[in-house]
């Protein structure tokens, strides 16, 4: 099934939603019009916003989010310490559904 069939399903709500941006400001602020959204499409759920470090107290105040998991991009790509810690941190959500909107060969984004 499509993403639009699985939004559409009003039976269907998730526990948790991960919404994943590993971009820039520029990319999260456009992506932040779909938290609106999927708040107001899943109020039971848990939505937490994956993004950078130094992104993250912009979405501090957001109330379309019940939590942030930031992470510095630049130590995820030179340590795989880091790699395993922000894998087991999004892991310990045990989310039911993440939305990563990159499609860019960004290696943050495939491991994310």
């Amino acid at each position: 099934s499509s993403f639009r069939d699985w939004i559409r399903d009003l039976s269907y709500q998730p526990k948790t939603v991960l919404v994943v941006r590993p971009d820039s400001i520029g990319d999260l602020v456009i992506t932040s019009a779909i938290l609106a959204k999927l708040d107001q499409r899943f109020p039971k759920s848990r939505i937490v916003l994956v993004c950078q470090q130094h992104i993250a107290p912009l979405f501090q105040y957001c109330p379309h989010i019940d939590a942030i998991e930031p992470f510095d991009k630049q130590l995820i790509l030179t340590s795989e310490a880091k790699q395993i810690e922000i894998t087991n941190k999004l892991r310990a959500y045990d989310a039911d559904v993440a939305i990563n909107g990159v499609v860019s060969p960004d290696v943050v984004a495939h491991l994310l």
